[in-house]
């Protein structure tokens, strides 16, 4: 599967748009998400390419100008696949390992051939917030890269890579709906075929299995009883009584979904059932409000209010009283982070997924959705039954 050249340009024009804004000539780009991204390899459904183009040894490089056409520098083992991928949208410039750093040369020529004499070049120089792009190349190489061409003035493009990246178009939507729906079904079946005494990683392997069969690459599962790691355990089974919190991500073109449902081991209790029914109302109620204009921080403050509103106290989340989610695209979290501090604009095509937590003395309880921010709102597109399941 690939997105072709019409969407690529339009992501382009989009950047450029951006750039005018900022006064920078040009952007160097080197995150691999983000270069994947401006084409090189974004719709793509090829483990191999993305496992190895990723490879900060041998990274992809993206020159986007204000004005002209935009180059991929790729190593020559990528060539046919990003050429293919992009289908003309940009020109290619490929490099050999016949040494070190062999793709230096070729960025500097592409940056003199399209800037000005003396450019201003964005470059993802990150200022250490959660979701930064990050360098995708050795420091060394970008200094190299730095002193070749004096003249030029190196600015952080950080701000702008993520802007154009946050509103997903309808062929990203498209991904993220696919690998939604394989979860969803994923999640029809998975509870009945658990049973009890199997292990957590007895349990990642079905999500997996079931994850596959329709049509999406399973690249997350967490599948954890009390007390809650991140990792599932081989050693650790799932006992009478046990809540089994599960979390099921999946790709499709190299777009992520992501989201939970929990069960108990056994018959759960009344108290059990209604802790998890009041993490999903609270999780539907936040979805429901969601729209453009609002800010992550805008959400926060209505969690706040719904936990209050239901005696749960302040706390919001598992790792953070301030965080209850994040957006999701390329990568599994990315900006804009619903947190109480981010004051992003929500606008129509970004995509969240909504997780506020209900913490007990005993466990704790989740119903994550996915949500689509639309003209007039926001649809959840994550299907899943949120009642608490029962392991039999």
């Amino acid at each position: 599967m690939t997105f072709g050249r019409s969407e690529f340009e339009a992501r382009y024009e989009r950047l450029r748009t951006a750039l005018r804004e900022t006064g920078m000539d040009a952007v160097l780009v080197t995150n691999p998400e983000t270069v994947e991204y401006l084409g090189a390899g974004a719709g793509l459904d090829l483990a191999w390419y993305r496992q190895f183009s990723r490879s900060i040894d041998f990274p992809t490089i993206a020159v986007v100008p204000e004005t002209g056409v935009p180059t991929l520098i790729v190593h020559n083992v990528f060539e046919d696949v990003v050429r293919q991928a992009t289908d003309g949208a940009c020109e290619l410039r490929t490099y050999y390992e016949g040494e070190a750093r062999s793709y230096v040369p070729p960025t500097v020529d592409t940056l003199t051939d399209i800037c000005p004499a003396e450019p201003n070049v964005g470059i993802e120089i990150g200022a250490g917030t959660t979701t930064d792009l990050k360098l995708g190349m050795p420091l060394g190489a970008m200094q190299a890269i730095q002193e070749r061409l004096p003249h030029a003035e190196f600015l952080d493009a950080g701000d702008v890579l993520r802007s154009v990246r946050m509103a997903k178009t309808d062929a990203e939507r498209s991904c993220i709906r696919r690998a939604t729906a394989a979860i969803d079904a994923a999640f029809e079946r998975v509870f009945a075929e658990i049973e009890p005494g199997m292990s957590e990683t007895d349990v990642v392997a079905i999500c997996n299995r079931l994850v596959s069969e329709h049509g999406a690459r399973p690249v997350w599962t967490l599948a954890c009883t009390n007390p809650f790691e991140i990792l599932p355990r081989p050693d650790v089974t799932l006992d009478p009584g046990d809540t089994l919190f599960l979390d099921i991500g999946a790709t499709v073109g190299g777009y992520h979904s992501d989201y939970n449902r929990m069960a108990v081991v056994g018959e759960p209790s009344a108290e059990q059932i209604e802790h998890n029914r009041m993490a999903a109302a609270v999780t539907n109620e936040l979805a429901d409000a969601v729209e453009p204009g609002t800010t992550p921080a805008d959400i926060v403050d209505l969690c706040r209010a719904e936990y209050r509103s239901r005696g749960l106290g302040s706390t919001l989340g598992l790792t953070s009283e301030t965080k209850i989610g994040h957006s999701i695209g390329l990568t599994l979290s990315e900006a804009p982070q619903l947190t109480g501090y981010d004051e992003t604009t929500l606008e129509p095509g970004m995509v969240l997924c909504i997780e506020p937590a209900v913490l007990t003395d005993e466990a704790f309880f989740m119903s994550e959705q996915i949500v689509i921010v639309t003209d007039d709102g926001g649809e959840i597109v994550s299907s899943a039954d949120q009642e608490l399941a029962s392991i039999t």
